[in-house]
Order: structure tokens, then sequence, then C-alpha cells
């Protein structure tokens, strides 16, 4: 990273709201995704036909935000950080914005801490899925099973993700966030969504094959399972999405 980037990012690396932000606290609204009325959701569907069937979606972005100083990755991480504060700096509304926020049951506060950062850096209207803890695996339904241990917990739950989106009319989404890693499984391992996107990937399944993986990675295989096509985008880590592209 250059050394431009690494001043310029500096005054943000572990920027946190103070109380000299209050002033642009109420600039940026959440919408929970699967809650939203008749008239969200016909906002929400005619901003994907303006972008023509697409969407952001976020991961985790500000996931450990306080505590990696001393990351063996960290000259990526801060250019993970600056990309994606410039990012949600220069978002619109036009294209509607999903956040994944790691919100587990009893820590619903985080949702209001997110949006306290994000509003230093953006306005307008960020639509909302909680996530159950360690994983991207929306928590929405099957809320007593704390950690998201059963496999239905996650289909169900990304399915009425998925089913929102479809209905929405959303095609094509941006993905950025963390964490985005790699795992060699064989295809006997195989979850239903991992077999799907090997199919789609058209991936040779004779011997173990890299599967993106992690919070970010198990969010693009089971959004692209369900029929969504992903867009390449810089702002991932620690790995680049562009490998699975």
């Amino acid at each position: 990273m250059t050394n431009e980037i690494k001043e310029a990012h500096h005054d943000l690396e572990f920027a946190v709201p103070t109380s000299s932000d209050e002033k642009d606290k109420d600039n940026l609204r959440f919408v929970m995704l699967s809650e939203m009325g008749e008239k969200e959701k016909e906002e929400f569907r005619q901003k994907v036909e303006r972008s023509k069937g697409t969407i952001q979606v976020w991961i985790h972005i500000h996931y450990m935000e306080h505590t990696e100083i001393n990351d063996p990755n960290k000259e990526s991480l801060l250019e993970y950080r600056y990309l994606r504060d410039r990012v949600i700096s220069s978002s619109t509304e036009a294209m509607p914005i999903v956040s994944f926020i790691e919100t587990p049951p009893g820590f619903e506060d985080e949702v209001e801490q997110n949006r306290l950062v994000y509003s230093k850096l953006t306005q307008g209207l960020i639509y909302v899925v909680p996530t159950f803890q360690g994983t991207s695996v929306p928590c929405i339904v099957d809320r007593d099973d704390t950690w998201a241990k059963y496999h239905k917990t996650e289909v169900d739950n990304w399915d009425v993700v998925g089913g929102i989106f479809a209905e929405l009319g959303v095609k094509k989404i941006i993905i950025r966030g963390r964490n985005l890693d790699f795992r060699e499984v064989e295809s006997e391992n195989f979850t239903l969504a991992q077999d799907i996107y090997s199919q789609i990937e058209r991936l040779d399944t004779t011997s173990a094959i890299s599967i993106p993986d992690q919070c970010l990675g198990n969010a693009i295989v089971q959004l692209k399972a369900r029929g969504f096509e992903i867009l390449p985008s810089r702002v991932t880590f620690p790995k680049r999405i562009n490998r699975i592209i």
C-alpha cells in the first residue's frame, strides 16, 4: 500500500462515533430487510429496477474493527479498510445496500452501533440482515439455535433472504466485506449449497476442490446456489473475490 493510502486512511483506521458525531446520526436510516412493509418493499423494488437488477451486499464489513492491531496481514487489512470507507462514502441510494451485521440474540444493540459508524461516512437508507455469531447465516428464523449449529437453521434463513431478493427482482450482487477464505472439500462432504455452487462453476469434483469459506465465502456460496450472479469486488479481506469469478 502506498504512503498516500496509509496517511489518508489513518484517521479512519479505528474510528468510533463520539459526541461530535451526534449531528450526523439522523442522516442514516436502517431498515430490517425481513421486516419491510409493502411501501418499503416497493421502494426497494424500484431501486432494483433502476440498477438493472443489481444490489450491494456487505458482509460483516466492520467485524473486529478494534482488535486487530497486530494482525499479520495488517497492510492488506489497512488497504481493505481504506477501500471500504471509500466505497461506503461514495455509495448512493440509487442501488440498494444490504448490510449483514453480526447480531445474535441478546446483542441487538450492535445494529445501532454499526449505524453510528456508517453515519460517519454515508447517509440515506441501508437494509439490514442480522446474523448469528461467527457466521454470515442470517438470524431471522430458528433463533433459538444460538450458534447456528444445525444445517436446517442455515438453509431456512438463507431461503428467507434469497426469497426476499428474488421477490424484489434482484439478479446480481456486488458482494463486499470479510472474512473471505477458501477450504478444500471432498464432493462427498458437500452441503447442498456447495454441491449446487460446484455445478454452477463447473468444477471438477473428482478430487477435493477449493470452496469459498468463512463469513463472506459462505455468503457467496449460498447466494450463488440460489441463482444470484456474484459480481467482482476489490473490497474483500483477507482473500480477493476475483479468484472465484
